[in-house]
């Protein structure tokens, strides 16, 4: 009876391995080689080519077997493209963050995380690694956001993780000024210009009145990310006003060359326009004119003799007023007898009687 001889050859290098070989009957004139090798696989292991030989003197040519070996472990890290932590970039912009592991079998499942919120879990693979591509317009709103990529299979005990912080430059996005709509001759006007978010923080000027005006302004975080700027300017109503104050607050992000300007009106009120009255406070309509800070009403009446004594009343007043301001004049009207007579008395006199 002859016996086969049996050869274990791999296309890795020579590892740690334990081959045992044996034989079993099967009949009187057969018998069954086995050959078993034991080893503990890591992941250098996987798609290794491993091969059993048979070798017999009745064969010229020895009988192989192949197998190729697949070992499951984890992938490797991820890492993040595109973006190095302390870059900065501006809002508008399109940004391109690729998430990229390598080896693992399976290969690795990559999902996107944009502070804690899950945004992309397509991927691609292609050879040994996986890859993520997350393409977004940058807004203000990723200034500090935290974009994180997930690394895992089906073998991983815990997802691998890769982050980055994104620094983002934008300008304010409005600018609000806050103070009083109306105003009086010898006021104190303050008004206050607030910046909405900015990244570095704005720059704030006043002009009043089509004039540059000195003021200062301060910064604070802001906690959702980028800086809030505040100025406050205060001027006196001299009178010399035509009707209104004009105020115009510019925000200027440096970085950006970006700029934002509000303004607001604030109406001067002066003396008011009059109203006239009859007595009894009927009133009479009437003809008002303005020049410059002037009003002027007129009333035009027919007057008989009726009129003679009577008293007009014209009235001021408007929103700046407590009460009405007054001025009075009583009208003297002259007109004719309506007729002449003559009366004697005594009706009948005697002669030297007065």
């Amino acid at each position: 009876m002859n016996k086969f001889a049996l050869d274990l050859v791999t296309t890795k290098p020579k590892v740690n391995y334990n081959v045992q070989y044996n034989t079993e009957r099967v009949d009187e004139h057969r018998e069954t080689a086995i050959s078993t090798i034991t080893l503990t696989p890591t992941h250098d292991d996987n798609r290794a080519l491993y091969s059993c030989e048979a070798v017999h003197k009745a064969i010229s040519i020895p009988m192989i077997s192949y197998v190729e070996l697949s070992v499951l472990f984890p992938p490797g890290p991820p890492e993040i493209e595109g973006y190095q932590e302390g870059e900065t970039v501006r809002m508008g912009d399109t940004l391109t963050l690729a998430c990229v592991s390598r080896g693992g079998n399976p290969l690795a499942k990559l999902v996107w995380f944009r502070n804690d919120q899950q945004v992309d879990v397509t991927y691609t693979t292609t050879g040994r690694e996986s890859t993520n591509t997350l393409t977004f317009p940058v807004e203000s709103s990723d200034n500090n956001a935290i974009y994180r990529c997930e690394a895992t299979n089906s073998v991983s005990p815990k997802p691998m993780v890769a982050m980055v912080k994104l620094t983002v430059q934008f300008a304010p996005s409005k600018v609000t000024i806050m103070g009083p709509k109306e105003a009086q001759e010898g006021d104190a006007v303050t008004m206050v210009c607030m910046t909405d978010r900015s990244n570095p923080p704005a720059d704030v000027s006043w002009v009043v009145d089509g004039r540059p005006v000195q003021a200062a302004s301060s910064s604070v975080a802001d906690p959702r990310g980028g800086w809030v700027t505040s100025s406050n300017v205060t001027v006196t109503i001299t009178g010399h006003e035509r009707n209104m104050k004009m105020f115009s607050c510019y925000a200027v992000n440096q970085a950006l060359s970006e700029t934002m300007v509000e303004t607001a009106v604030v109406s001067v009120l002066y003396p008011p326009k009059p109203q006239q009255f009859l007595e009894k406070d009927k009133e009479i309509e009437s003809t008002t004119t303005t020049n410059n800070n002037v009003v002027t009403a007129e009333v035009s009446v027919t007057v008989d003799d009726n009129d003679n004594g009577i008293e007009f009343r014209c009235e001021a007043s408007n929103s700046a007023s407590i009460l009405p301001m007054v001025a009075t004049t009583k009208l003297t009207v002259y007109f004719p007898p309506s007729a002449v007579n003559i009366k004697t008395k005594p009706q009948r006199p005697k002669a030297g009687q007065k």
